[in-house]
């Protein structure tokens, strides 16, 4: 069975391996941009989840089942009004990681369900995330629920700062 709830406190150490996990793999779609796993970072992204299961704004749901987090996902409310937008008031998905052994179990579907159910109690009502174009199990995953792809978001490094 599978329980979606907002963490507490005492889940960071159990969190804090996903996460590590879930930037190993996005290292992976796109080294270039994604930092190296350091014991640095492992302290910044520790800090960083105490913040979000403290802030208001953000939000972060975890996926258990059983005794274990089989995985998680992370948002924040957006509002944007700008001239020429008819959605304005949206959230943006940061993260969703499904701990490998838990894929394709409705895991990654049922953090979206309840983030979204989330999102409807504060009137939000449409949700943007990005997804690394080499990453094509994610972008059927995200369009078999429902997501299309609208925009495409170019990167590229400024020749003065290597």
């Amino acid at each position: 069975m599978i329980t979606i709830k907002k963490p507490s406190l005492i889940d960071i150490p159990e969190l804090l391996p996903l996460w590590e996990a879930q930037y190993r793999l996005h290292r992976g779609f796109d080294p270039e941009f994604y930092v190296l796993v350091t014991p640095q970072l492992l302290h910044k992204i520790e800090k960083h989840l105490n913040k979000l299961i403290q802030n208001k704004k953000t939000g972060i749901l975890i996926a258990r089942v059983g005794d274990s987090i089989a995985g998680f996902i992370t948002f924040e409310d957006h509002i944007r009004p700008y001239l020429d937008e008819n959605i304005t008031r949206y959230a943006d998905v940061m993260e969703l990681f499904v701990a490998e052994k838990y894929r394709r179990q409705m895991i990654g579907q049922s953090l979206i369900r309840g983030m979204e159910e989330v999102l409807a109690k504060r009137g939000i009502y449409a949700t943007q995330l990005g997804c690394a174009v080499s990453n094509t199990v994610g972008i059927a995953f995200y369009e078999k629920i429902g997501y299309r792809g609208n925009h495409i978001w170019f990167i590229k490094k400024s020749a003065t700062n290597p």
